[in-house]
């Protein structure tokens, strides 16, 4: 019987939106990213184990889990890993019940009670899984009743969501949650202020068990976020509802809030959305992205005009983009095959480019999926003043840049990187002072990455 279920579990396993890559998760201040070996990789703040792993957290590191896993869902102050056999583990902290283990901690346990899941969401507080046969499990912070189980109680062991069936993708948001049905139907449970849910301007809060979003249909994927919702449906067109105080709505519209859902006609054959604090993302067929929401204008123009766009408009930046993540005030996207880059605020490692500078334009997340890394003494202490002492001008380049490296940094040797992710030149760092002839590249965007005992990466532009 219980080989029978797990055959099972693998046919309707399928059945999962899998229109992008799904190897990606981004929370608030960290990100969990899915190589291709099984193994999770995580980078970003972690005071409470949230990232899965210990040490310097300002680029990925493997996490503390060897088990083949087919998913990871970085949450607000918790992640969860699904494993091969339908298994969930989580680490992180715990105050609500939201890893399902009793326990906090860097080190993911198993949370017991489930089996044969085939889709897991994270949660700021709570925790969502969604099991073979279309049912939905939960557990964490209760107050708005996210968890759908009918009462307003926090839950440290998942409960069963009753009244749902045919589920095919979950979503937790800050402190609600929505379910995509087989039928593209949407459910939702927990609060609805501002109409995040799409059920009207009432009720606001306390809607569980879940209910049906009657104005939408035929959606296959689903995204909740802080203050608002995002929805897909089977044309590729997108949906918003909730609050449009920053123009999250990508309309041009300032209409304060959506209470039911409003097409969002800016922007066409989507595959993915992602919405969090005020900020709506959008992933296309043609694999550009595009934005809209609070302080989003830099991150189209690459400047440091930090006003918010309240139409979506694409990112020229970025191309052959296969998935996208959206954190507190980060963004990272996948190209190609286990290449990274993120960009946005950057004060505690997010953007796993090993400094703690923001910026404006994608930078390479560094280290990703290689070796292990084996962390030498000194990279735990590496500051912001560190980092700092590197020096390359000219920045624009035309013919060459002067490269200076502080002897502190012990670089040994540098690549140049496309925005697709190639090598297209590397050399030895021999001395703390050298020059790189860039006359024969192509003129536009690249990084420049060094590496030794510490890993570092800089944009530089040619002219």
């Amino acid at each position: 019987m219980k080989l029978n279920s797990i055959v099972f579990y693998v046919f309707l396993s399928v059945q999962v939106n899998q229109l992008f890559a799904q190897n990606l998760s981004v929370g608030l201040y960290h990100t969990q990213y899915l190589c291709n070996d099984g193994r999770a990789m995580s980078w970003g703040f972690d005071c409470d184990g949230r990232t899965g792993r210990t040490g310097p957290n300002y680029y990925p590191g493997y996490v503390n889990i060897s088990l083949g896993l087919k998913k990871v869902s970085a949450g607000g102050y918790h992640s969860l890993y699904l494993d091969s056999m339908g298994r969930v583990w989580s680490s992180g902290k715990n105050n609500c019940g939201q890893t399902g283990t009793g326990n906090s901690g860097s080190t993911p346990q198993m949370v017991l009670g489930l089996d044969s899941i085939i889709d897991i969401s994270s949660g700021i507080f709570h925790s969502l899984f969604l099991r073979y046969d279309g049912t939905v499990y939960a557990c964490g912070r209760n107050d708005s009743r996210q968890l759908g189980d009918g009462s307003n109680v926090n839950r440290y062991t998942p409960v069963l969501v009753p009244g749902l069936n045919g589920i095919v993708q979950v979503s937790a948001g800050r402190d609600f949650s929505l379910f995509v049905r087989n039928d593209g139907s949407v459910y939702g449970a927990g609060s609805n202020g501002g109409g995040k849910m799409g059920l009207g301007p009432y009720p606001s809060i306390s809607t569980s068990p879940p209910v049906l979003i009657d104005s939408l249909s035929n959606i296959n994927y689903a995204s909740a976020g802080e203050s608002h919702s995002l929805f897909v449906d089977n044309t590729g067109q997108a949906f918003f509802s909730g609050c449009n105080y920053d123009g999250q709505a990508g309309i041009g519209s300032n209409i304060s809030y959506y209470y039911y859902p409003e097409h969002i006609y800016t922007v066409d054959s989507i595959i993915q959305v992602e919405c969090e604090n005020d900020v709506s993302l959008f992933l296309r067929t043609d694999s550009t992205v595009w934005i809209c929401g609070r302080y989003t204008n830099s991150l189209v123009t690459g400047g440091t005009n930090f006003n918010s766009l309240s139409i979506a408009t694409q990112i020229p930046s970025l191309s052959g983009v296969s998935e996208i993540g959206v954190g507190e005030d980060h963004f990272v996207f996948e190209i190609g095959d286990s290449i990274l880059f993120s960009m946005g605020d950057n004060h505690d490692g997010m953007l796993g480019d090993g400094s703690t500078f923001g910026s404006s334009s994608p930078v390479l997340v560094t280290n990703l999926c290689g070796a292990p890394l084996n962390l030498p003494p000194n990279t735990a202490t590496l500051d912001e003043n560190s980092i700092n002492g590197i020096r390359i001008s000219p920045n624009p380049a035309t013919e060459q840049i002067e490269i200076q490296v502080p002897e502190n940094l012990l670089f040994e040797s540098y690549t140049i990187i496309d925005l697709n992710g190639q090598i297209i030149h590397s050399g030895t760092a021999e001395n703390t002072k050298f020059t790189i002839n860039i006359s024969n590249l192509e003129r536009g965007m690249y990084f420049l990455q060094f590496i030794g005992s510490n890993v570092f990466s800089q944009k530089i532009i040619l002219n």
